[in-house]
């Protein structure tokens, strides 16, 4: 039987004065696990027991949110005026006892250190400026130094290649021929943000050509992640060996070494920096992670130009991390909020704070990339398992308290929420999306299969186990479920049973990836595993042996990655 009575008691009047400012002076009180014994009912009796101040209630109130965790969120229609009364009292029996400290210097009112504080950013903000400035004169002096010694480079090998003959070789990554293809979207640059959050969302593959007259850039991308660029004519700032000069990774002299090993044996630059030892490949594939995002960078401050997005297959296997257009929102929206008051990301909000909330369904998918923080997961939970009023959300979420306007004004800007959905949207329109869904699906699961690895079939990353494999399986299985009973249903059904087939058992599923891979690479992804898997060892137990697992998967004959899934199962 559901309980109609709760007490929350408070161990001291200053939590009591906290809670009353939090919440209980918006008619509203979160009551934590252990409150009560059993099953709350919808409407309650609640007391609330202070130190000092004995008990106030019973007191009407209403069960708005059950938190999975035990918590319940309650409603107060009408407190007596008992509670207000004590928070005064409460208030002043605080500051009396805070006085003492206030005295010794040890503690500042609100409203000094808000004084103090803004006293403080005025001056850091000066030093600010100053420091740009001579930053900005910094790099100018460095820029002008480094173009005078790449002249001087330059000419040193033109002179080499006139004593001697070398071998030639394209810098930059090869750029598949895109003449014969229709874009799969277009624009101007100003609208390349909302292309590169659709491309997110869509999952796209291909190539992005940028034009912007005397200056061409090209972008592959995968699965709507950018993995690689490159400009024509090159920009030299932008090269491996270059940003690695400037930003002091590398020296001149090795530069030189780089450069002349590359005219010699035709290979690319990361290559010879790994043959000459200046980098492993662990680091090479960090460093052109950080040139992709460099670029992307410069790329998105560009206004002048269009853009064309063609559907293709990638030229090659690029080594750097995939970089998702929305992290680097999201960076620049965290950073933004920090320099904006409470009260200008409250402002912002104000509009919606009586509507409903609801995330985005299209975004979510994309938005497993973003480095959330824990509590910033569970309150995207909460939003998922049951919308509500954006007010009453604030109140409840488990972020901290200066982190919850922040936090929402980012979500916001990013386009995460919409507002008060439609309960039931037209019968018209949900017949269109659904033809265009299954269309898309359609289409895409038809390049894969036709152009694609068995890997792209199921959806898998070309390292892969069992359980991956049985996991990508049943959800393709499931989402061309809808395709039944159209011409192409029983191609894709045979691409995807072709591909579970030769995948399935792990001697297969090795030797099909060792036609696609070069066994070097094989090696050198097990390296960056392992030393992932050392790293989180005591930290997580699940990703750890993940990462063992996958790479006895490349290297099964390695004992030591057989004996580190040891230890990280017993850690």
């Amino acid at each position: 039987m559901a309980r109609r009575r709760a007490t929350r008691k408070y161990e001291t009047v200053f939590e009591f004065v906290q809670d009353y400012t939090n919440s209980l002076m918006n008619n509203a009180i979160n009551l934590p696990s252990g409150s009560f014994r059993g099953e709350l009912a919808n409407t309650i009796k609640l007391d609330l027991s202070i130190p000092d101040f004995g008990r106030i209630g019973p007191i009407e109130a209403q069960v708005i949110f059950r938190d999975p965790s035990g918590s319940v969120a309650l409603r107060l229609p009408n407190p007596p005026m008992e509670l207000h009364e004590t928070f005064a009292k409460a208030k002043e029996q605080c500051l009396e006892q805070a006085q003492p400290f206030v005295d010794a210097g040890l503690v500042v009112f609100a409203q000094e250190h808000e004084s103090k504080v803004k006293e403080l950013e005025e001056r850091l903000t000066s030093q600010q400026e100053e420091w740009e400035k001579r930053l900005k004169e910094e790099i100018a002096k460095l820029q002008a130094e480094t173009e005078a010694k790449l002249d001087a480079l330059r000419e040193e090998l033109e002179a080499q290649k006139a004593a001697a003959p070398v071998v030639q070789v394209d810098r930059g990554i090869p750029i598949v021929d895109f003449s014969g293809l229709d874009a799969l979207s277009e624009g101007k640059m100003e609208e390349l943000h909302e292309f590169l959050i659709e491309a997110g969302k869509k999952q796209w593959t291909g190539l992005l050509y940028i034009d912007q007259g005397a200056q061409r850039r090209f972008a592959y991308m995968d699965r709507g992640a950018v993995v690689a660029w490159r400009s024509d004519p090159m920009i030299e700032k932008e090269v491996l060996g270059v940003l690695l000069y400037n930003f002091k990774q590398i020296t001149e002299e090795q530069l030189k070494q780089s450069l002349a090993t590359m005219e010699e044996k035709g290979i690319r630059q990361g290559e010879a920096f790994i043959e000459l030892g200046f980098m492993t490949f662990p680091q090479m594939v960090t460093v052109l992670s950080k040139q992709v995002e460099y670029i992307f960078q410069q790329v998105r401050k560009e206004k002048k130009g269009q853009f064309a997005f063609y559907e293709t297959n990638l030229p090659e296997k690029f080594l750097s991390n995939k970089l998702y257009y929305i992290n680097l929102l999201v960076r620049d929206l965290r950073l933004k909020s920090k320099r904006l008051s409470a009260q200008a990301l409250f402002k912002n909000l104000s509009t919606a704070l009586s509507k409903k909330i609801y995330l985005d369904s299209e975004l979510l998918p994309i938005l497993r990339f973003v480095s959330f923080t824990p509590p910033e997961r569970k309150t995207m939970q909460m939003i998922q398992s049951r919308p509500m009023a954006l007010r009453d959300l604030m109140k409840m979420v488990p972020l901290p308290k200066t982190e919850v306007n922040s936090f929402f004004w980012m979500m916001h800007e990013l386009g995460a929420f919409s507002y008060d959905a439609p309960s039931v949207p037209k019968q018209t329109v949900q017949k269109k999306e659904r033809k265009l869904d299954l269309n898309q699906i359609l289409h895409q699961k038809i390049q894969e299969i036709e152009k694609g690895t068995h890997f792209d079939v199921l959806g898998l990353h070309w390292i892969c186990v069992n359980a991956d494999v049985e996991k990508g399986f049943a959800e393709q299985s499931k989402s061309i479920a809808l395709l039944k009973g159209k011409g192409e249903y029983d191609l894709i059904l045979s691409g995807l049973q072709e591909a579970y087939e030769t995948l399935k058992e792990p001697e297969r599923r090795r030797e099909y990836r060792a036609r696609l891979f070069h066994t070097s690479y094989h090696e050198q992804a097990a390296v960056l595993l392992a030393q992932k898997a050392e790293q989180e060892i005591g930290k997580d137990k699940t990703l750890a042996c993940g990462c063992f697992a996958k790479a006895i998967e490349l290297c099964p004959n390695e004992a030591s990655y057989k004996d580190g899934l040891k230890r990280a199962a017993l850690s």
